[in-house]
């Protein structure tokens, strides 16, 4: 399980919205599987050591995020991205969604949207990143293809770790939560 990932400093930062009970079971399923399975550094917003970060550099933190071309940044969306409350909360899922708008600079970071909700609408919205919605064909495996992707691998060619992660418990567990069926 100690495949190299391209760079030893990739990793990724998972972001649920909204944020609750569920979507924070959600992303630590997520979380699990990167880790436990693909054997990629992850972390959630809600994790101490990151809030942490976030609470004392704010601003500063969230450009160092999206200008880090070695990490992933990945919103789980149980609600539209569109229903963002105005005024911006302060908080890290919101202050870098914002940042991710269309309207300001490509981030360098790998920005994925992983759409789980019961629409399944033209996708295209106004933020960078790539958006996969859960309902799509084969959604699950591409959203986890451009995770490894994102790490520096080919997961046509390098294809053990995308298949263990898609046949993992965790993965199960994860569709069971969402009350979904296939990848």
């Amino acid at each position: 399980m100690l495949e190299h990932l391209g760079h030893e400093s990739n990793s990724v930062l998972l972001l649920p919205i909204p944020y609750d009970d569920f979507t924070r079971d959600l992303v630590k399923l997520l979380k699990t599987l990167l880790t436990g399975d693909g054997n990629i550094h992850s972390a959630c917003c809600f994790d101490p050591e990151v809030q942490a970060q976030y609470d004392k550099r704010k601003d500063s933190w969230v450009d160092s995020i999206v200008a880090d071309k070695f990490r992933i940044v990945i919103f789980l969306c149980l609600k539209s991205v569109d229903d963002i409350p105005q005024p911006i909360p302060d908080c890290v899922v919101y202050k870098l969604l914002e940042r991710c708008q269309k309207q300001n600079p490509a981030p360098a970071s790998h920005v994925l949207f992983l759409h789980v909700t019961d629409k399944v609408k033209d996708l295209q919205n106004k933020y960078h990143g790539i958006d996969i919605h859960i309902k799509h064909d084969k959604s699950y495996e591409s959203f986890l293809k451009a995770i490894l992707e994102g790490c520096g691998q080919d997961p046509d060619t390098e294809s053990k770790i995308l298949q263990r992660m898609l046949d993992s418990e965790t993965s199960q567990d994860f569709f069971k939560h969402i009350g979904h069926q296939g990848t």
